[in-house]
């Protein structure tokens, strides 16, 4: 009986619905196909895999929806819709052995969600098929992904957010366990506490409050508490420092009274990071009872990096000190450094006339060289007058010698000394300073006492009456003092400038001027310089070049800010800035300011090329200079200390590299280890 053939439209009819009904979705052409070829492949998988965990999925070549086209002979290629790199079946050609349809095991999703494998015929791309939706199930958490800012401030809180991952980093979104926080900060910042995943967390949770301590590189670290291998560590965060709440004050633990140090400032927040960006002004004060060289108020620049470091620190009482770092805008900001034990091993040197025995050696006869005062090796301090000097000791005992006409000598008479004797009984002195004919110093409590001559009320008493005993000026706290000709000059302890005498035209001290801010004030004859806490340098009193006129209220001296100290004497002022470079201006006829000329110098002028001097003071026609090696410089005309006459240019004194205070006047004074 012979084979009906179906006509060809129930045929292309039984097509439309097989494509309809979705078991086909590829076509061929008719020469691609054996006898009964194919139309389409169907892929056939799981509903539902884990990542990572291998299954197997069935093609199947397809003539019709019903049928399957035994005689497919044609290679397949596999894709899917898995982002990462999934396990797909290798390429493979059907054999008459499959009849059409064919398992491939060992495949292998990665990506968790809703995904597909899709089978081409890879010869004829129109003959494909692809596989209904597979829900990929995250695998078992192998891993933690840990997610913090890239850049904290220390000590500010922020949030962690802690993923548990399976080994292709999908969310484990079944992850129940405990997880506890480290860091590498190696302080003990606050993290968050230990945590047990819940069901609503589906693997993910968000941890708030955590901060970091340490400024740098910082990483947070998540361990599983039952499986210490499941963890995961953070990216790098970069933790700045905060703002800057207190100064590391680092001083070396012993030192020599006179003799320089260095102290290092060191800006940190309150979890001891250097603040880098720190750019406030420090002032340095220190617990000394005498009178310690201390740098002018500085303000930190960006080149300092929140660090810097303050040379030719100097203190000269004994005992154990402290140097106290005080911010000037926010006092509460400051650091105090630990204690520095100072031992007191001075002698005083000095040089010059000593006709009225200001010398103090006990002969009367002058020195071109210097020469010992007494036997003492515990002075701390010195001040040359115009006939007459005094200096402090160790204890704070002070005592003077030379002439004594006018009661300058402050020992109840007029007799002149040509050996020291003490002034004052048993009250203790922080500072020294002696005029012409007149003298004044602070005691340590912070009170004024004055004594000599009167007759323009320089004293400051309110009386005119010379004085031949120290008595005590007014009732303020005073922190610097200077004495003139027949003026006197003190700030106080708010920063507040006075003045009196002749130069005030008064018998008690007045304000000179509204402004505070003052830190130190110096003078000699009618010429006065001070320091204000900002670094600027001002002078006031008689003219430089001596046509008459008088400066009555401070002028600036240029507009720089980093002056350190400076010095008044007959007819030129000296000062040295924070770097330690040595500047001097005004009357130059003996070579006086030392730049190798006698001209006139109305404005600053550099001594020398280097930045080494510690100190520096202004004599009657010459000026004295320590450098910060220890070794003493004279230059000028009279009290050289070296025999030379005159010279325009520093010329060293001796060889010895001790030397820590001077203080000069018709008469210098030293003090040297």
């Amino acid at each position: 009986m012979a084979r009906s053939v179906p006509p060809k439209w129930l045929v292309r009819m039984v097509l439309v619905l097989a494509l309809a009904l979705g078991a086909v979705t590829g076509t061929h052409p008719p020469s691609a196909l054996a006898a009964t070829g194919p139309v389409a492949l169907v892929v056939t998988t799981p509903a539902a895999v884990v990542a990572g965990v291998p299954f197997s999925l069935k093609v199947t070549a397809r003539s019709s929806a019903t049928s399957i086209a035994t005689g497919y002979r044609g290679s397949v290629v596999f894709t899917s819709t898995d982002a990462r790199t999934p396990t797909l079946p290798a390429r493979y050609t059907f054999t008459a052995a499959d009849k059409g349809a064919h398992t491939f095991t060992g495949v292998v999703l990665h990506t968790a969600g809703a995904l597909r494998i899709t089978a081409t015929d890879a010869a004829v791309g129109s003959i494909t098929g692809t596989s209904g939706s597979i829900s990929v199930a995250a695998g078992p958490a192998s891993r933690f992904a840990v997610s913090a800012p890239p850049t904290a401030i220390a000590g500010a809180g922020f949030a962690i957010v802690v993923t548990a991952k399976d080994r292709f980093y999908n969310p484990a979104t079944s992850y129940r366990g405990t997880v506890a926080f480290t860091s590498s900060d190696p302080r003990i910042p606050p993290l968050p506490p230990a945590y047990t995943f819940t069901a609503a967390d589906r693997g993910v949770h968000t941890f708030a409050g955590a901060a970091l301590y340490s400024a740098g590189s910082r990483t947070i670290t998540v361990t599983d508490r039952a499986a210490p291998s499941l963890v995961g560590t953070s990216a790098p965060i970069a933790v700045a420092p905060g703002a800057a709440s207190r100064f590391a004050v680092s001083a070396p633990a012993s030192a020599t009274a006179g003799v320089p140090f260095t102290v290092t400032v060191t800006a940190k927040d309150p979890y001891y990071n250097v603040v880098a960006s720190y750019r406030g002004t420090v002032a340095l004060t220190s617990t000394d009872p005498a009178v310690p060289t201390l740098p002018a108020p500085y303000t930190f620049t960006a080149g300092d990096r929140g660090v810097h470091a303050f040379g030719g620190v100097t203190l000269r009482g004994a005992g154990q000190l402290v140097v106290v770092v005080t911010d000037v805008a926010s006092p509460a900001l400051g650091g105090t450094s630990a204690p520095v034990a100072v031992a007191a091993h001075f002698a005083a040197y000095a040089w010059g006339a000593n006709d009225v025995g200001q010398l103090g050696d006990g002969t009367g006869a002058n020195a071109v060289t210097p020469v010992r005062v007494g036997a003492d090796s515990s002075w701390v301090s010195v001040s040359s007058g115009f006939y007459h000097s005094a200096g402090i000791k160790a204890d704070g005992s002070l005592w003077t010698w030379g002439w004594n006409g006018a009661g300058q000598l402050g020992d109840f008479t007029h007799v002149d000394r040509l050996s020291p004797v003490p002034v004052g009984g048993a009250r203790r002195f922080a500072s020294v300073s002696l005029g012409d004919y007149h003298s004044v110093a602070i005691a340590k409590d912070g009170s004024l006492w004055a004594w000599g001559e009167n007759n323009y009320g320089q004293l400051g008493d309110g009386t005119g009456v010379d004085r031949a005993s120290p008595v005590r000026v007014g009732a303020a706290t005073w922190i610097s003092v200077t004495a003139g000709s027949w003026s006197t000059y003190g700030v106080t302890s708010d920063g507040a400038l006075w003045e009196w005498g002749l130069s005030a035209g008064t018998l008690a001290p007045v304000r000179l001027g509204p402004v505070a801010g003052w830190v130190s004030v110096a003078g000699s004859q009618g010429r006065f310089v001070g320091l204000k806490s900002d670094g600027t340098l001002w002078m006031w009193g008689d003219s430089l070049d001596f046509d008459g006129t008088v400066i009555e209220l401070p002028r600036q001296v240029g507009t720089d800010t980093d002056w350190a100290s400076a010095s008044a004497g007959g007819s030129h002022l000296v000062a040295i800035k924070a770097s330690g470079t040595l500047w001097a201006w005004g009357g130059n006829p003996d070579g006086q300011v030392g730049d190798g000329s006698t001209v006139f110098r109305p404005l600053p002028v550099q001594v020398g090329a280097g930045a080494h001097w510690l100190s520096a003071v202004a004599g009657y026609a010459s000026t004295a200079a320590i450098r910060a090696d220890g070794t003493l410089w004279t230059w000028g005309r009279g009290s050289l200390g070296d025999a030379v006459a005159v010279r325009s240019l520093p010329g060293q004194i001796g060889t010895a590299t001790s030397w820590s205070y001077i203080s000069a006047n018709l008469q210098m004074i030293a003090l040297r280890s």
